[in-house]
C-alpha cells in the first residue's frame, strides 16, 4: 500500500519529510477503515467493503484537495501581494504629498506674515482715516453753522443795502 501511495504521490510537490508523513497517514487511514469495517460488521451485522479502488480514490481525492487548496492559497498570496503593493504605493504617495504640504505650509507661513503686516497697515490707516473723517465731519458742521450765519448777515446786509439805495 505504501508503494502505491508513493507512486501516485510522486508528481505531487512535497518536501521529503512531509511526503513520508502523508503517505503513512494515507496508509493508516485505509487500514483503519478496514479494521473498523470488521467492528461495524460485528456491531451492526452489515458489511462495509474497503476496496483497492476506494484506496486509489482516497489518494486521488487527497491530491485534488491539495491542489485546490494550494491554488486557493496562491490566489490569496497574489491578492495579499497586490494589497501590499498598493499600500507601498500609498505610503510613497503620502510621503511625497507630505513633502509638498510642508513646502506649501512654509509658503503659507511667509504669506501670512505679509498679510498680517498689510492688515496692521490697513488698520492703522483706517484709524487715521476715521480720525480725519471725524475731523472733516466736525469741520463741515462748523462750516454749515458759519454758512447759516453768513446767510443771515448777507440777508441783513442786502436789506440794509436796499434801504440805503433810495437814500443814496
Amino acid at each position: 500500500m505504501t508503494a502505491v501511495a508513493e507512486n501516485f504521490m510522486g508528481d505531487v510537490e512535497l518536501e521529503e519529510e512531509q511526503r513520508v508523513r502523508v503517505i503513512e497517514h494515507l496508509v493508516m487511514v485505509h487500514l483503519s477503515v478496514q479494521k473498523y469495517s470488521l467492528d461495524f460488521k460485528a456491531i451492526y451485522k452489515r458489511n462495509n467493503f474497503s476496496t483497492p479502488k476506494n484506496y486509489l480514490d482516497f489518494i486521488n481525492n487527497y491530491i485534488g484537495f491539495l491542489k485546490s487548496k494550494r491554488k486557493y492559497m496562491e490566489n490569496l498570496v497574489t491578492r495579499l501581494e497586490g494589497g501590499l503593493a498598493t499600500l507601498a504605493k500609498a505610503q510613497a504617495d503620502t510621503k511625497d504629498l507630505s513633502e509638498v504640504l510642508a513646502e506649501k505650509n512654509k509658503i503659507i507661513g511667509e504669506k501670512s506674515i505679509v498679510v498680517n503686516e498689510i492688515i496692521t497697515d490697513i488698520t492703522a490707516k483706517s484709524e487715521v482715516a476715521g480720525v480725519q473723517q471725524a475731523a472733516a465731519a466736525k469741520k463741515k458742521e462748523e462750516l454749515d453753522k458759519q454758512s447759516i450765519v453768513i446767510a443771515r448777515e448777507d440777508a441783513a446786509a442786502t436789506k440794509a443795502l436796499e434801504e440805503a439805495i433810495p437814500a443814496l
